[in-house]
């Protein structure tokens, strides 16, 4: 598909028509199911955007046809995720359902990633938490539990993330959640990779193949999704 026919697709997916110039997620890249543009990514009244994730969508944007990884993806990503060695910050509301099924394996909600670097926020079994990896292939080296007393599932969160990476510098995330440090961790040397990370949003269920079909939907909202260089620029 050519790139003009892409962007005009994802403007009428994320944007309502009179608010397209604005809309700062306009052209973001879609990584979703073939026909689900009726579901997957619908612009709300108030402003907000619903993402929403049924049994057997596998994203038709990957080398490895999800289908056959047990893998379901509703995703929109960053294009220019601006990457040097002084933080990139983002920042986003969340909004997840108290009503949404809880689910006995992990689902993303917003990640940056890369082959060699990941740092998700993910659900599990009615937990959420922030976890680093520093290769798809390892265990998370750091998870970070979200307290208790940060009401996540039926409010809208507040979440603000800064990630450090570029060749020869030092890995570093830090995650706010309602202007609250709820994670942070550094790497012990300079980064020598290459591949640089992609910002997420969205629903991400890498090991819903496990579970006995049909998968339960689930949805979530973001708003105010904002990227920038400094902290300020996000809050």
């Amino acid at each position: 598909m050519k790139r003009s026919c892409i962007i005009a697709l994802l403007s009428a997916l994320v944007a309502p028509s009179a608010e397209a110039a604005e809309d700062p997620l306009r052209e973001w890249k879609r990584q979703a199911a073939a026909g689900s543009e009726a579901w997957a990514f619908l612009r709300q009244k108030d402003g907000s955007l619903r993402v929403e994730i049924r049994d057997g969508d596998c994203s038709d944007d990957r080398k490895t046809p999800e289908c056959e990884t047990g893998r379901e993806r509703a995703e929109l990503v960053d294009p220019d995720t601006p990457w040097r060695r002084t933080p990139n910050w983002y920042g986003y509301s969340l909004h997840v359902p108290a009503e949404i099924p809880q689910l006995p394996v992990h689902v993303t909600m917003g990640q940056w990633w890369s082959p060699d670097f990941t740092f998700a926020f993910r659900e599990v079994k009615g937990l959420f938490e922030f976890a680093v990896y520093t290769s798809a292939q390892t265990a998370p080296v750091k998870i970070c539990r979200i307290d208790s007393t940060i009401a996540v599932r039926g409010k809208w969160v507040r979440f603000v993330l800064s990630a450090t990476y570029g060749p020869g510098s030092i890995r570093t995330v830090v995650a706010y959640a309602n202007a609250e440090q709820v994670c942070r961790w550094q790497d012990e040397a300079p980064t020598t990779a290459a591949r640089l990370p992609v910002w997420k949003i969205g629903l991400y269920r890498p090991t819903i193949g496990t579970l006995p079909r049909p998968h339960p939907t689930q949805w979530i909202f973001y708003k105010d999704v904002k990227k920038g260089s400094h902290r300020a620029d996000v809050e």
